[in-house]
């Protein structure tokens, strides 16, 4: 018999509830998503009751008549609007009781039950239908009503049911802040709540426990409690806590009720800076707060009313000179009154004054178009700017009016042309003077490709018309070098000299970053984002998801650095969007901060009161160095460093009595001292520095190897304006790595040696250095020459002896078996600031890739080791008093127990600092042999390992004794030693393992906070003079479950097998 399609589909969705239900007992209750009451739709809304239309709609139940107590809550919902995820839609349903007074509870949100497949209901749209349970109960205990909400479009609730929830989310242990945003001021405690609530019909009795970690995931301060709850009974017990230290951190709770385990974490932020009425109005940091209606304290000064509903079709919806300011006013006053500054958009047409208000728009019919009558639009600007006049000084005119046109009616924020644009822009700016000349005019507002718009209304005469010239660089998902931020901005200046408007300010009014939800309390991992990567993207997901999300950390860097970058640039002013928005949030769904906020908070208070000044220029054009100062102190500099490149970058500063730093949360960071000067690591994270101008001006790259990109060079010879020098980054042409192409004989490029110390260097070239028969027939191609003071110098070019950096040829079709490797400068050349190196090409078709210099110095020896008095290993370390020991306590010698040992920031890192683990030692020498001393910093717990005792606390020396010819090899061989010491399980400890030189010592004991070793290691050969290489490695296990870090001196993780990177020392 033919069933009709509704009765198909319902039978499917009774199919889809069995894997939901099993295990479980049936509903107590059951609702009907058609007998809901909906609210908050539009009046044109004809959807159905259960239909979510536009994610503005709430939808309504009264409450069945049930027992009191905890249920779970099944719905049969739409799930999915995407044939690749049928499911995507399950994350927005969100429901919650509300009680007489209209009071609503916490909120639960949905999963989707193991094994459920969600049944599409249409071939003509990917709409798939499937149950969800709410993850966690609703507890009822009286009459009230269920009340559901979806933020998106198109969702539906075709049935409710209630299902008694299994015994141990009867009880709940939660986390909450009564603290706005939960956002506390450095030195405040911070008071949260252990709410704990039952639904059992019987006295409860359970404990909790409290931590608090810092940013950097270390435990800063707990707490410990005891609960009893009578019979459906509910209790909040009060916990304060302390942290000295800026930024976001996480409360994590652990609760136990009988057999049952609970967990729960949440964020609360910590900032130092005051809030915004002590800011001042010269500050460059702004916002939009979406719907918000009271904005968080964190660093922000202005506001700009967008995405808000404060509008024109919302102000006067209803007809002419029917105006409704209520919602404004009352934002307006709020946000001034917390000492914001407001910037208001001008636009969106009602549908009463729209050129076509026949087509639909999410605000309002018609809002897109320019009005039929401009006067209309002059009677708004009028109404608005006189309300709110001395309170609003700064009116924005639309947003983005280039995203749409008057051709294509269905898309963009305004479609109109470029003559109707001026046209509005001139009105505003007539009435504002008008009605107060303090008001100022803000135009433009061009996203995307900004300059050509801005081009063409500034053409068109827009120019007298505005006070402010705005534009929206988004660089989303790349960093702002990446996505040419600076280029963007030199170019915007010349169109404004270009159309003699160079002196009007110039305000960013919008950037932002897509980021993914919180699983938790903390922010998602880039392996937890990268996992939900489109499937029909790959493999080439980067090019084909231009919105993707980028972590909290790269978002929080990437925001400080767009505000470095803007106001280096000459921009006055950047809003970043949004508080409140569904891919690019400032705030979670708990309504607590993200990363961005206290890295906003950070630089608002660092740069509060200074101007720019310059960028310091040290060599390499993606690592930064920007001064700012204040006026009335010009010796005085603020230094924000960062690099935009992969891994960190050393630069090294004279030693200044005022130096400190800063990081991108607020503080303190301790800086290296060496000899020569300050070592300051530029990372993705920005560094604040304070100090002298001299001291800065003065800074240079710390490294015994430097590589300069390619990207870093400049043209020197361009023979054929046809055939341009210029950059090629095809991996499948030239492998991973960018390069020039140098086409005929007589091009040439080159590099200024900027920020380098003055020295002797090695110099290497990557080259397309010949084919795949002969990887160096290529090398007679290219000519290096030498530019300094001096004159000009021929360097001969020779095959590298690097293993690692020889040629190697591109196999693939469109690498045409071209190799590419390095060639080396035959001899050392002594190289200053300002000199250049340049490579020409004689004959052939060159590439030129990144110049590596290597000081020439680090090939001497640089560590002594001086005779002391016959020792005695005796459990002292007074044997070398006042001698200066070597270090290992930087992040960058953590060889095991970092995700990326010279990245900026420490997400997923095992080793959490110096308190965790670090050493110092100290090295001497006497008729005995090599002496060593070491004093090993470890707070974590010794756990010295019974098999290979690398797998627990251990000390490993490594020696390489071999000839002095011989010393640093890359490969072990006799005389090369692994010496092992484990940590003392007891008192004491005195024996070893590994590869030890026959009639080695030792002795090990525990300490307060660690333990200390000595060893005294015989010498084949113990004169002055003798020249050998050796490194300390320390192991760390804090849990007895095996190595979580290893921390060198000079070397690698794989030192037990390659000598190479062993420091130098001599016997003195």
């Amino acid at each position: 018999m033919h069933q009709p399609a509704t009765t198909r589909v319902c039978m499917a969705l009774a199919l889809l509830l069995v894997p939901m239900l099993r295990g479980q007992q049936g509903p107590v209750a059951r609702l009907a998503g058609a007998a809901a009451a909906k609210t908050g739709q539009t009046a044109d809304d004809t959807s159905p009751a259960h239909v979510i239309r536009t994610g503005k709609e709430t939808l309504e139940w009264a409450l069945p008549d049930m027992a009191q107590g905890a249920y779970l809550l099944g719905l049969t919902v739409r799930t999915g609007n995407t044939a690749s995820n049928a499911l995507n839609l399950v994350r927005v349903y969100r429901a919650c009781l509300v009680d007489a007074s209209g009071r609503e509870s916490a909120e639960v949100r949905f999963r989707a039950p193991a094994g459920m497949k969600p049944l599409r209901t249409s071939k003509q749209w990917p709409h798939y239908v499937g149950d969800i349970i709410s993850v966690d109960p609703i507890f009822v205990s009286g009459k009230g009503r269920l009340r559901i909400r979806a933020q998106a479009h198109w969702a539906e609730v075709r049935d409710v049911r209630f299902l008694a929830a299994p015994e141990r989310q009867r009880v709940s242990f939660s986390l909450v802040c009564e603290r706005t945003h939960a956002l506390f001021r450095k030195g405040e405690p911070l008071s949260l709540g252990v709410r704990t609530a039952s639904y059992v019909d019987r006295s409860v009795t359970g404990d909790f426990e409290v931590k608090l970690l810092s940013p950097d995931g270390s435990v800063v301060a707990g707490s410990q409690g005891d609960v009893t709850l009578e019979p459906f009974g509910t209790s909040t017990t009060t916990v304060r806590l302390s942290s000295n230290v800026n930024g976001c951190h996480t409360v994590l709770l652990e609760g136990e009720w009988g057999a049952h385990r609970y967990a729960a974490e949440l964020a609360v932020g910590v900032v130092s800076i005051p809030p915004a009425s002590s800011l001042s109005a010269d500050s460059p940091f702004g916002v939009h707060p979406g719907g918000l209606r009271r904005l968080y304290q964190s660093g922000f000064k202005w506001i700009r009313l967008w995405d808000s509903g404060d509008v024109w079709c919302a102000h006067e919806r209803a007809g002419k000179g029917q105006f409704d300011f209520a919602a404004t006013e009352e934002k307006v006053s709020t946000f001034r009154a917390d000492g914001f500054e407001v910037l208001a958009v001008l636009a969106y047409s009602p549908a009463w004054a729209s050129r076509h208000p026949e087509i639909g728009y999410y605000c309002g019919a018609g809002a897109p178009f320019p009005p039929t009558n401009i006067e209309d639009w002059r009677d708004y600007c009028r109404e608005y700017m006189t309300r709110f006049k001395g309170r609003v000084r700064y009116f924005e005119v639309w947003n983005e009016p280039n995203t749409g046109s008057s051709v294509n009616l269905k898309s963009g924020f305004f479609r109109g042309t470029v003559e109707d644009y001026v046209a509005l822009l001139k009105v505003a700016y007539e009435t504002a003077r008008l009605v107060d000349p303090a008001i100022r005019i803000v135009g433009g507002s061009g996203t995307g490709d900004f300059l050509s718009w801005t081009d063409a209304i500034l053409a068109t005469g827009a120019g007298p018309y505005m006070d402010v010239l705005s534009f929206h660089a988004y660089t989303t998902p790349d960093s702002p070098e990446s996505a040419n931020l600076e280029g963007r901005l030199v170019a915007m200046r010349k169109l404004m000299v270009k159309h003699g408007v160079a002196d009007l300010p110039l305000w960013n009014t919008e950037v932002g970053y897509w980021q993914d939800r919180r699983p938790g309390g903390r922010p998602a991992t880039k392996a937890q984002i990268l996992a939900k990567a489109p499937r029909e993207l790959a493999p080439n997901w980067k090019a084909s998801w231009p919105f993707r999300p980028i972590t909290e950390g790269d978002a929080a860097a990437f925001a400080a650095r767009h505000y470095y970058l803007n106001v280096a640039g000459g921009v006055e002013k950047l809003f970043w969007y949004s508080s409140v928005s569904s891919g690019q949030p400032l705030l979670c769904e708990d309504g607590s901060l993200r990363l961005i906020c206290f890295a906003v908070a950070n630089a608002a208070q660092q740069l509060e009161g200074l101007r720019y000044r310059s960028r310091t220029d040290l060599g390499i054009g993606k690592l930064h160095m920007h001064l700012w100062g204040a006026d009335g102190a010009p010796e005085q500099s603020t230094a924000v460093i960062w690099h935009a490149g992969r891994g960190d970058k050393d630069v090294i500063l004279p030693t200044g009595p005022s130096s400190r730093a800063i990081d991108i949360w607020g503080n303190p960071v301790e800086l290296l001292n060496e000899a020569d000067g300050v070592v300051v690591s530029a990372g993705r994270d920005p560094l604040i520095l304070h100090g002298s101008g001299k001291q800065f001006a003065q800074a240079r790259l710390r490294a015994r190897r430097i590589v300069i990109p390619v990207d870093d060079c400049a043209v020197v010879s361009e023979v054929n304006a046809d055939r341009p020098v210029k950059n090629h980054s095809s991996p499948a042409h030239h492998g991973d790595r960018r390069v020039y192409g140098l086409p005929d004989p007589g091009d040439a490029l080159g590099w200024e040696l900027r920020g380098i110390r003055p020295g002797n260097y090695r110099i290497e070239v990557e080259l397309r250095t010949g084919h795949a028969r002969d990887l160096y027939a290529g090398l007679p191609w290219y000519e290096v020459r030498h530019v300094g003071a001096a004159g000009t110098h021929l360097l001969p070019l020779e095959p590298t002896a690097d293993p690692g950096r020889s040629p190697v040829a591109i196999m693939s079709k469109p690498g045409g078996k071209r190799a590419y490797g390095w060639a080396a400068v035959s001899d050392a050349v002594w190289l200053e600031p300002g000199d250049h190196v340049q490579v020409h090409l004689v004959s052939g078709f060159g590439f030129v890739g990144s110049l590596m210099l290597s000081e020439a110095a680090e090939e001497r020896v640089v560590h002594a080791v001086n005779g002391v008095e016959e020792v005695v290993l005796d459990g002292r370390l007074d044997e070398l008093e006042g001698v200066p020991p070597h270090e290992i306590a930087q992040r960058r010698q953590v060889v095991i127990g970092v995700a990326d040992p010279f990245a900026s920031t420490a997400e997923a890192d095992a080793w959490k600092g110096t308190d965790d683990l670090s050493a110092r030692f100290w090295l001497g020498w006497c008729s005995g042999g090599l002496y060593v001393a070491v004093d090993i910093r470890d707070h974590g717990g010794i756990h010295p390992a019974a098999r290979g005792p690398y797998n627990g606390d251990c000390i490993e020396l490594f020696l390489d004794l071999r000839e002095e010819s011989e010393v640093g090899s890359p490969v072990v061989s006799a005389g090369v030693y692994q010496i092992m010491l484990r940590a003392p399980d007891g008192e004491r400890r005195d024996d070893i393992a590994g590869r030890p030189v026959p009639g080695t010592r030792a002795i090990a004991w525990r300490t307060a906070g660690g333990w200390q070793a000595e060893l005294l290691v015989p010498l084949p050969s113990g004169e002055a003079g003798r020249v050998f290489g050796v490194d300390l490695a320390v192991d760390d296990d804090d849990s007895g479950g095996g190595r979580k870090a290893q921390i060198v001196w000079h070397g690698t993780s794989q030192n037990f097998q390659d000598p190479s990177a062993y420091g130098r020392v001599e016997l003195k």
